[in-house]
């Protein structure tokens, strides 16, 4: 019986010591992969910032992650990312709207390891700037539109070509747009630095007159919460298309305001409106704000040229040779003047 004990003793102990060094040997491989993104061992790779480029997006008080960095790093350097963090004692700050850098670690495909400090945008957690009075001249080629905050960016999306515009002292904008075929939509949204951000609004554009009473105007696509709003005339009959393939209907209010609330992040927006015998349907691909679409905006170089910028330049030119020959005519009377008097 001692036998046995002592037996069933040392089989006990041989196992435990056999998970302890299972144990340590296992608790020693997940410390040596941490240890193998030290900044010690790593690469400085400069982050591309010449257009206030963003490699991460965060709402205000949530968390940001470092993978949140994973895609820009290979997008952007065409690298493929095994590994990543922060370096050590590296904190992101997400309290306060705005652009901030973090230092982050991570290693490739190749094996090498990198270190870079990267911005990050912090964005407030609702729209602080709003865009009304959009509209679209068929006679004369323009569009324009108000936006509440006259620093903003205001980038316009059509055909998959983005254009920038910038507003005056107001916040007011009227340029011209007279491409070869008219789009679809023109699509709408104001950005800053900052962390601000407006809702994208949509303006459907037509050649026939039908159909331009067939429309939703305003129309709102809220990001936030996957939001769809807007108004319509009465008796059209309005239905939505969801990612299902099933069409349901909005039921318009008395005002003819519509309400629809996506579960997810719609790839496309598509929508049919129905009156008498006038069938349209509007569809459009909403803009993401993800540091990939902001980046890209950032980048386009197509600014919309202001009518009224150009009217200020003809102004101060006519201003300018009034002043030059009111000048030139009280010279010459100055003149003739004072060889009357001698």
């Amino acid at each position: 019986m001692k036998k046995i004990s002592l037996a069933l003793f040392w089989s006990a102990l041989l196992l435990f010591g056999t998970g302890t060094i299972v144990q340590a040997e296992e608790s020693k491989t997940s410390t040596s992969s941490q240890s193998e993104l030290s900044l010690a061992h790593s690469e400085e790779l400069k982050a591309k910032t010449d257009t206030n480029q963003v490699y991460a997006k965060v709402i205000t008080r949530d968390t940001l992650q470092p993978e949140d960095f994973k895609n820009s790093i290979e997008d952007i350097y065409d690298l493929t990312v095994t590994t990543i963090s922060f370096s050590e004692n590296q904190h992101a700050n997400t309290m306060t709207p705005g652009i901030y850098k973090i230092e982050v670690l991570f290693k490739t495909s190749t094996g090498k390891i990198y270190n870079s400090k990267l911005p990050y945008l912090v964005e407030n957690d609702h729209p602080t700037i709003f865009i009304d009075n959009i509209h679209y001249d068929y006679k004369k080629k323009k569009t324009s539109f108000k936006s509440s905050e006259k620093e903003a960016d205001v980038y316009i999306k059509t055909n998959n070509k983005y254009y920038t515009c910038t507003t005056d002292n107001n916040g007011y904008f009227e340029g011209k747009y007279n491409p070869d075929t008219l789009p679809d939509s023109l699509q709408f949204i104001a950005l800053d630095d900052l962390g601000n951000y407006s809702d994208e609004h949509v303006l459907f554009l037509s050649t026939d007159d039908k159909l331009k009473k067939l429309t939703i105007d305003p129309f709102i696509y809220q990001e936030n919460n996957f939001q769809i709003q807007g108004i319509v005339s009465k008796n059209i009959d309005t239905q939505v298309e969801l990612p299902s393939k099933k069409t349901t209907a909005i039921l318009p209010g008395k005002d003819g305001a519509i309400n629809f609330s996506y579960d997810k992040q719609p790839k496309t927006i598509e929508l049919s409106l129905k009156k008498d015998n006038t069938k349209r349907t509007l569809s459009f691909e909403p803009m993401t704000r993800n540091p990939k679409t902001l980046n890209e905006l950032k980048k386009s170089h197509n600014p919309l040229t202001a009518v009224r910028e150009n009217r200020t330049k003809r102004t101060i030119i006519v201003l300018a040779i009034i002043l030059v020959v009111g000048t030139g005519l009280l010279l010459i009377r100055s003149y003739l003047s004072a060889r009357r008097q001698n």
